[in-house]
């Protein structure tokens, strides 16, 4: 059996309160745009462990490096 039709065979099972949250979910696959080279750049230096900032204890602490940085 295919991915597709497995995921045909699977909508039968959603309940129809879901399918609203499995419609916009799946606009969201179609609609997703390839990252361009920012991100990508970004993705990279993550990988090789550079640039990068926290860990954080809390979102106040987040935020106030965030604010600082600018």
């Amino acid at each position: 059996m295919s991915d597709k039709e497995r995921v045909i065979k699977l909508l039968d099972d959603v309940p129809s309160y879901k399918l609203g949250f499995l419609i916009a979910y799946m606009q969201g696959l179609i609609a997703a745009e390839e990252p361009n080279e920012t991100t990508y750049a970004a993705m990279e230096s993550a990988k090789n462990g550079e640039d990068l900032y926290g860990p954080y204890d809390s979102i106040s602490a987040l935020m106030e490096a965030l604010n600082a940085e600018t």
